[in-house]
């Protein structure tokens, strides 16, 4: 008998991929959107099928793929979050202009602190790089800007807007 796939859920992904194979024209598969199945997130990753929701398409979450990005209306306006929190924390904003359109913002702001040199989690070519905000304290920024305007804050620091900087008298 053979040994079983290192994998978790081996069996299934091969029953799902054998199904999705032997269809002769067209598939469809539905889910949930809070829950969608991980099979169908790693094909969106991957480019290979489109994610199509009853009010429009739906896309994987940029920083852990498991999850696909859900919207809501917070208290500082609508903004998209992944579907796997408290999992995976990564959120976006969304501005009132393409809220109304019904399209995501291309300015990501990721929740938690980030060093110097990590990954761009929304992108996955840029790195992090220190950007000075003016008057206001340094922040991290896309390396890839300005086809990625994704910022953070710096561990320790504050992201630029948030905090003045304080000017000594000298």
């Amino acid at each position: 008998m053979p040994e079983p796939d290192p994998y978790p859920l081996a069996e299934e992904r091969r029953l799902f991929y054998v199904a999705l194979t032997r269809a002769r024209r067209q598939v469809r598969i539905c889910t949930l959107a809070d829950a969608p199945s991980r099979f169908l997130i790693e094909l969106a990753r991957t480019g290979a099928v489109e994610i199509e929701a009853e009010e429009g398409v739906l896309s994987p979450c940029p920083k852990c793929g498991c999850g696909t990005m859900k919207r809501y209306d917070g208290q500082y306006g609508p903004f998209e979050a992944c579907s796997t929190h408290p999992r995976c924390d990564f959120k976006r904003n969304i501005s009132v202009e393409s809220s109304r359109a019904g399209a995501p913002s291309n300015r990501v702001r990721i929740a938690r602190p980030m060093s110097v040199g990590d990954y761009c989690p929304t992108c996955g070519d840029g790195s992090m790089v220190v950007r000075s905000g003016g008057a206001y304290q340094p922040f991290l920024a896309c390396s890839g800007y300005p086809s990625c305007k994704t910022t953070a804050a710096l561990d320790g620091g504050t992201e630029g807007g948030a905090t003045r900087r304080q000017t000594l008298p000298g």
